[in-house]
């Protein structure tokens, strides 16, 4: 019979108003905890999908400069480097020059043919008409 008593006495802690109130606002602050560490771990691993493009691209990045170094170390590729970055030439070669002009050398422009500037007050004058 005593041990009726005990698990009586128990079950009125237990299951009480304000037992049940305090075990209820540990799982609410137990889940906005939980919450805010899935965020976390939602940006973590986006940061880690950058971090890893980031590595890929420095990788080839590397690669690309091992190539330009090992070029440079041959007389082809120092001369190749050499000409683009300067405009020089090799005995036997020429140098030549690409010019776009727009228009024709002997060809003029008219003051009929450029409009004149109006200003504002023009504007509102033709507007008007």
């Amino acid at each position: 019979m005593s041990y009726f008593k005990k698990t009586n006495i128990f079950k009125q802690i237990f299951f009480s108003r304000g037992t049940i109130v305090v075990i209820f606002f540990l799982i609410v602050f137990t889940g906005f905890g939980l919450y805010s560490i899935i965020g976390k771990s939602i940006d973590a691993s986006k940061q880690r999908k950058i971090a890893e493009m980031e590595v890929v691209e420095l990788q080839r990045k590397q690669n690309d400069l091992s190539q330009k170094i090992e070029m440079l170390k041959t007389p082809e590729g120092q001369s190749e480097a050499l000409k683009e970055e300067y405009p020089v030439v090799a005995s036997g070669e020429h140098v030549v020059v690409i010019t776009d002009d727009a228009t024709p050398k002997n060809q003029t422009i008219d003051d009929s043919q450029v409009s004149p500037k109006k200003s504002f007050w023009d504007y509102l004058k033709n507007l008007f008409k």
